[in-house]
């Protein structure tokens, strides 16, 4: 299952990499994969989450001065979303059996995300071009860098309610089935 991953990665480290090529993208995007990749081995998901950032990054620093292009930010950002769901399965379900039926509902899940993720992107993408901001040009960057801090914000509250929901999983597998509060069927 881990070895599955490795694809994406790879696409994800390689895109920015694609767009300027040279020595000092290859080793960040090198990094980026070396991150997530560990993140896997290891299953600690702030790693991969640490690693999918630093490929982020690395993309804008790689659009800076160029120009857009909606095919290469569609093939990142759904390779970005494979890379945090496949990992997140992998560690999930490190050690279990997975049946042939339940592994080919996870890869329908992982192909209709993909999907998915491109049909979106591209309607959104000619949705845009139909909306025209006018300003001054310093009107720009400051909406770029508020979509940043909105995208940060949701990674930030998804990885917090998936850290909370793990310790409230966790709590209620090690609660005590003789305590009187469970019992009562009160929970903390």
């Amino acid at each position: 299952m881990r070895a599955l991953t490795l694809i994406p990665i790879a696409v994800m480290a390689g895109v920015p990499v694609l767009m300027r090529p040279s020595s000092a993208f290859a080793g960040i995007g090198g990094a980026a994969a070396l991150l997530c990749i560990a993140g896997v081995v290891l299953r600690w998901r702030p790693l991969v989450t640490a690693g999918a950032s630093l490929a982020l990054m690395l993309y804008a620093l790689a659009l800076f001065g160029a120009r857009s292009s909606l095919v290469s930010a569609i093939v990142l950002g759904v390779s970005v979303a494979l890379v945090l769901d496949m990992s997140e399965f992998s560690r999930r379900f490190h050690g279990a059996v997975v049946t042939r039926p339940a592994f080919r509902r996870q890869v329908r899940h992982w192909v209709t995300t993909a999907i998915l993720g491109v049909v979106t992107s591209a309607a959104l993408a000619s949705v845009a071009t139909l909306v025209k901001v006018s300003g001054p040009p310093a009107l720009f960057p400051i909406l770029a860098a508020v979509g940043a801090l909105a995208a940060l914000a949701g990674i930030a509250g998804a990885v917090s309610s998936a850290r909370l929901g793990t310790v409230s999983a966790e709590a209620e597998a090690h609660s005590d089935p003789n305590s009187s509060q469970a019992k009562e069927g009160a929970s903390w």
